[in-house]
């Protein structure tokens, strides 16, 4: 175990101190920005395939709205909307991710089948992630550093502290904000360089220019960046360019991007085995120590920053997950060879197993890596060729067999979108001093209110002709996936080859996991952490001339900045209003406006990182 395992958190309102948390005005704002930043993800999901945590955004929002209205407000209660709030964005953005797909295949769901789906996985993702948090958050707590969720804590402190540390974190924010609406909102140059080489099979190399990416890069640390980079490369000079001579030059790049997609899935797939397998001493003890805690809270010994929800409360809240999937999944209306009622329960049953399993994983991962690099959609793959093949092999295939297996990983996916969203908060939590059972009690409160809104979004968007036009890139891939395996026709070739990569690797001493979603996300991302992580590490070995504090500060500001303006730009981009310029400079004076940008941006960071400002407490 690394040794910094050994550190332990000291959370910034102790135990023994108890402000306002659980308040009517804090509720009422998280519903309401629930809906904002959860409408606005819609939109971005299904326009780009990616969403923005809102958990930033949201806590900055907060911040500024009640203190408007109200004098006194907490820390915790700031914090306790982010967590409502994101919680909730989290929930429709997986529902945009799977829910589509149904109406691609003529399955058009009804808007109660949407919000049954989407409140099952809802509470599924937050009732599971109530056993892992200890291990992850208290245990773990300097191996697994939660970039965004640090980085949360953060900005939620500036406003508890004097104008030393707040000066830092609003000038990241300041700076990403900046920079994200000059490319993202103006177009002024692009988002990212990339360049792919035809005579080269396609050979691929780039990077994406975000000041998101440099910040998270440079909390996640050089060993994980290092990793994903190397993931990134792979994939861009190897396993593209072998697709393409695998499948031929002449083949549909859509055909070569979904072999390539499903050498990642498969990668991620066998990394997150290994990963769940590796630690399964470390949850058992989580397990042990929850129920001591449990203990302790019927006694009324427990702390009140240790405080879980009741185990009663989970178990009913389990059940009910389990009745609102049974009322959700379809009924089979034509004769198969094994019986409705052997089918729905081993269904069920996968989808219990699937979404603790991918929860647990996700949960780990994020803490790794961040957010904003989990591969949702990966892992919905995985799940869905398992319970589509399950079906197949019971003989339930067809339109219904496709309807089955969707749902089912509507509420998978949606678990899995809520477990790295939530592991983050809880994370925000646990370094703020939150009671945990009320953050546990806002997040179901946020996603119980965004399952009514994920449906009323969905078929809005299908009834006004946008679902048709806008690409919804993951939605098709699911329904393809679905398709290919009800019909016989799935390639098991590319995840195969996904699973053995990520075995070598696992085999070499690396990170498999870690490698897996480099080699599954596009090249540019994977390899953006890269300049953070080698900036971190110059940090970290001349700590004596700069302040590595100061530093994940101005990360923390870098984050926020375009967490912030991402969801104001898909706010704007659903009013159907465009801020571009209209100036598209060409592709080698665009690359080199980019890459001048993001250069003086790093500088700045690296400057800024030097100066002898001593932080006020």
């Amino acid at each position: 175990m690394n040794p910094k395992s050994d550190e332990r958190l000291f959370p910034f309102i102790p135990s023994h101190q108890n402000l306002p948390e659980w308040t009517l005005r804090a509720l009422l704002l998280s519903v309401v920005l629930a809906v904002v930043f959860g409408a606005a993800n819609a939109y971005l999901g299904l326009k780009i395939g990616m969403t923005v945590s809102a958990s930033i955004p949201a806590a900055v929002m907060s911040m500024a709205i009640l203190r408007i209205f109200f004098r006194n407000v907490s820390i915790l209660e700031n914090n306790l909307v982010q967590t409502s709030a994101s919680a909730g964005e989290s929930l429709i953005a997986g529902v945009v991710f799977v829910v589509p797909a149904l109406f691609f295949l003529n399955l058009a769901p009804s808007f109660l089948i949407i919000f049954l789906m989407a409140a099952a996985g809802g509470i599924l993702g937050v009732v599971m992630m109530v056993p892992l948090r200890h291990t992850l958050m208290i245990t773990e707590h300097a191996v697994l550093p939660f970039p965004e969720g640090t980085a949360c804590a953060e900005v939620l402190k500036t406003g508890e502290r004097k104008a030393g540390e707040a000066g830092l974190v609003f000038k990241g924010m300041g700076i990403g904000a900046l920079f994200n609406i000059v490319r993202s909102g103006l177009g002024l140059f692009p988002g990212s360089i990339e360049f792919s080489f035809r005579r080269l099979y396609n050979l691929t190399v780039g990077m994406e220019l975000s000041s998101i990416m440099l910040g998270v890069g440079f909390l996640v640390g050089p060993s994980v960046a290092f990793t994903l980079f190397a993931g990134g490369i792979l994939r861009g000079c190897v396993v593209l360019p072998a697709t393409t001579w695998f499948l031929g030059p002449a083949a549909d790049p859509v055909d070569i991007g979904l072999f390539v997609r499903m050498i990642g899935a498969g990668g991620v797939a066998m990394g997150g085995l290994i990963s769940v397998v590796k630690v399964v001493p470390v949850m058992y003890q989580s397990f042990c120590a929850v129920i001591k805690e449990y203990a302790k809270s019927d006694a009324g010994e427990s702390e009140r920053t240790h405080r879980n929800l009741s185990p009663k409360i989970l178990a009913f809240l389990v059940l009910f997950a389990v009745v609102l999937s049974f009322f959700s999944l379809p009924r089979l209306t034509v004769v198969f060879p094994v019986s409705y009622g052997v089918v729905i329960p081993v269904i069920l049953l996968l989808i219990l197993v699937t979404s603790f399993f991918f929860v647990a994983v996700s949960a780990r991962m994020v803490g790794l890596i961040g957010t904003t690099s989990q591969p949702v959609s990966g892992m919905t793959i995985s799940a869905l060729l398992l319970v589509s093949v399950v079906l197949y092999f019971m003989g339930v295939r067809g339109h219904q067999g496709m309807a089955l297996a969707l749902c089912a990983g509507t509420i998978i996916c949606v678990a899995i979108c809520l477990s790295g969203d939530i592991s983050q908060d809880l994370k925000t939590g646990a370094l703020l001093g939150a009671t945990p059972s009320r953050q546990q009690a806002a997040e179901l409160a946020g996603v119980l209110v965004a399952a009514l809104v994920a449906g009323a979004i969905v078929i809005l968007f299908q009834r006004s002709g946008d679902l048709q036009r806008l690409p919804a890139p993951q939605a098709h891939l699911m329904a393809d996936i679905v398709k290919a395996v009800m019909t016989g026709q799935v390639n098991w070739v590319p995840i195969g080859v996904g699973a053995g990569l990520a075995l070598a690797v696992f085999a070499c001493g690396a990170s498999p996991l870690a490698f897996a979603i480099g080699l599954y996300l596009p090249v540019s991302t994977s390899c953006a952490l890269i300049v953070g992580g080698f900036m971190r590490r110059y940090f970290d070995k001349n700590s004596a001339s700069v302040s590595v504090e100061k530093c994940v500060l101005l990360a923390s500001g870098l984050i926020a900045g375009e967490a912030l303006v991402g969801v104001v730009l898909a706010g704007v981009a659903l009013a159907g209003v465009s801020l571009s310029l209209g100036i598209t400079p060409g592709l080698a004076a665009g690359s080199a406006i980019s890459i001048a940008v993001y250069a003086c941006m790093a500088a700045y960071f690296f400057r800024q990182s030097r100066k002898k400002v001593i932080l006020q407490t």
